[in-house]
């Protein structure tokens, strides 16, 4: 499934940077670096588990939680609410 980012200029500029010296696609970059990143990220443990042992494996069998309703705004063109930074007419509006 593909995807879009965008990055800052500087965060960008290194990324291809890297991505030349390693001799690998921008897009093969990113997705190791992501990869990494959630397999590596720090998780809380739960209240039981010795501090050493690694984090319990996240069920990706099991559906999404359900998210809280967001709150429209009064005007569709505003930033959704979600922190996508989109307006909130093609983000979670699109719904509506």
């Amino acid at each position: 499934m593909p995807f879009t980012t965008r990055l800052p200029e500087g965060l960008e500029a290194d990324a291809k940077r890297l991505a030349a010296d390693l001799g690998i696609s921008l897009n093969a970059l990113l997705a190791v670096a992501l990869a990494d990143y959630l397999r590596f990220r720090p998780t809380m443990q739960p209240s039981g588990a010795p501090s050493g042992s690694p984090p319990p494996a996240p069920d990706l069998a099991a559906p999404p939680a359900p998210q809280e309703a967001l709150k429209a705004p009064k005007n569709p063109r505003a930033p959704c609410p979600c922190g996508s930074r989109q307006q909130w007419r093609h983000c979670h509006g699109r719904a509506v």
